[in-house]
């Protein structure tokens, strides 16, 4: 079953969605939002409850990749920019209008020129933001000066600061405070080397290693730890796997019609992000 409704707020982007009906429910249960983002359509988009009732809100940027969450920072991936937001305090939020419908208001502070890095999947370390440089096949980190600052690159990459886009790194875990695992399409090191056989050519690489984990993934995504197991989408597959390292193989938990991409834990719960399959897909995936 699913309800559709439209953003009632005439400060909020008009937008048509629909929804399960439990939903909001979950949400709410877990005393929880969720931010997610949509680059076609160059949005951050919140998802929270208020009364039980769903409330979703948009706000635009230019090709919207990567969230980071701090616990007082958001950041958010863009198109040559990232974007940093900070907490304005609860206090600010509940005078907002309707009052009271609010627990937390983000306001953009700043924004650093990354130049068009292609940034995917982004993440905190302590204070320091990771972002995952895929036009540049290579982890980097966000310093005043630098448009990025490189601190990691697969084995199989000869050189992290000329682009192209060599095997479209895009998934990063995090494990202890750490960065963990990341999930590339291919290993190659020819600009654009990842496209010939992305269905079948995927790997999940150990950070401290190097080592590849496992192979064989169609177009993989957002790696996790969680629980003290290797979460992985499969994408291209449609699918939600979790990883034995020991062996390489890795078990499916939950299949969709759709191509998976971005994934988050609270909980007992996994948000599952889920676009539709495109066929032929040039370019940025």
């Amino acid at each position: 079953m699913t309800s559709t409704a439209s953003t009632p707020n005439r400060f909020l982007t008009p937008a048509n969605f629909s929804y399960s009906a439990s939903f909001a429910s979950v949400l709410a249960g877990l005393r929880s939002s969720l931010l997610a983002t949509t680059y076609q359509a160059g949005q951050l988009v919140s998802f929270g409850t208020h009364r039980g009732e769903l409330q979703v809100a948009l706000e635009p940027f230019s090709v919207a990749m990567g969230i980071a969450t701090h616990p007082r920072r958001v950041a958010v991936g863009s198109r040559g920019l990232i974007w940093l937001m900070e907490s304005g305090g609860r206090e600010l939020a509940q005078s907002l209008s309707p009052a009271g419908q609010f627990d937390a208001a983000l306001l953009t502070r700043g924004a650093h020129v990354s130049g068009n890095i292609h940034s995917h999947e982004m993440a905190f370390v302590e204070d320091e933001l990771w972002v995952v440089n895929t036009l540049f096949s290579c982890l980097a980190v966000i310093q005043p000066g630098y448009s990025f600052v490189p601190r990691w690159k697969p084995k199989f990459i000869s050189n992290c600061h000329v682009p192209g886009d060599r095997c479209h790194l895009n998934g990063l875990a995090i494990s202890e405070g750490r960065p963990k695992f990341v999930t590339a399409m291919a290993e190659t090191d020819e600009p654009g080397g990842w496209r010939a056989a992305k269905e079948k050519t995927g790997v999940l690489i150990d950070i401290a290693s190097h080592e590849v984990v496992a192979r064989g993934f169609a177009m993989p995504h957002s790696p996790r730890v969680h629980e003290g197991r290797i979460w992985v989408l499969d994408s291209g597959r449609g699918q939600l796997v979790t990883v034995h390292p020991q062996t390489g193989t890795w078990d499916v938990v939950a299949s969709f019609e759709g191509y998976t991409r971005g994934l988050a834990f609270l909980g007992d719960f996994a948000f599952v992000g889920l676009s539709r399959i495109r066929r032929k897909i040039r370019g940025r995936s």
